[in-house]
């Protein structure tokens, strides 16, 4: 007999417990709203990356869920976002959204190449930030900001499948450890970090 699912309390649903994917999907609309991403000019490579930002904090989280992986573990800056791991994270899901347009956000292409597909651009501008990046960014942006404007919209299903898989399975509580007083602490029990 197979032991049930016992979900990391990162997939709780509870909307005052921070560290949580519920909690850190919600962040990307409040990140977007407070980097004024939607009132940045048309065409701006800044409006550009606060999208592209946004797409891959919720790409991440997509990957994560699907893998049942801890928040951490999917957030982990060394974790790496693999667009055909994406793909296929996507559909199982349940996101209807099109591998083409994942590939124009997410895809890469030879550095000869005029970039034209989000995640190259991002690049480019972070590691040879120069004039001609920065057009590049301006360039996609009229066509790639509408795609990654439906991506995050993605966002609510997503909460909406945490819902779903917390009916499901069980979701561990979250650790709780006490710091002793020779350390700092004052023998209160806090949240413990995975």
């Amino acid at each position: 007999m197979r032991k049930p699912i016992e979900l990391d309390w990162t997939f709780s649903v509870d909307p005052r417990l921070k560290g949580t994917y519920r909690r850190r999907l919600g962040d990307i609309r409040l990140a977007t709203g407070k980097f004024s991403t939607a009132k940045l000019p048309d065409g701006s490579a800044a409006r550009f990356l606060g999208y592209y930002f946004g797409c891959e904090k919720l790409a991440k989280a997509i990957l994560g869920i699907a893998r049942l992986w801890s928040a951490e573990k999917a957030f982990y800056y060394k974790t790496p976002l693999d667009l055909d791991q994406l793909k296929a994270a996507a559909k199982q899901v349940g996101i209807r959204f099109s591998d083409d347009d994942l590939t124009k956000i997410f895809g890469t292409q030879p550095v000869r190449a005029r970039p034209t597909q989000g995640r190259e651009i991002r690049n480019r501008l972070i590691h040879d930030f120069g004039p001609s990046n920065v057009d590049y960014a301006k360039v996609a942006a009229r066509t790639l900001v509408p795609v990654m404007k439906r991506f995050l919209d993605c966002e609510q299903h997503i909460q909406g499948h945490l819902v779903h898989l917390n009916r499901l399975h069980a979701v561990a509580k979250k650790a709780l450890v006490s710091v002793p007083a020779a350390l700092g602490g004052t023998n209160a029990m806090i949240p413990k970090a995975a």
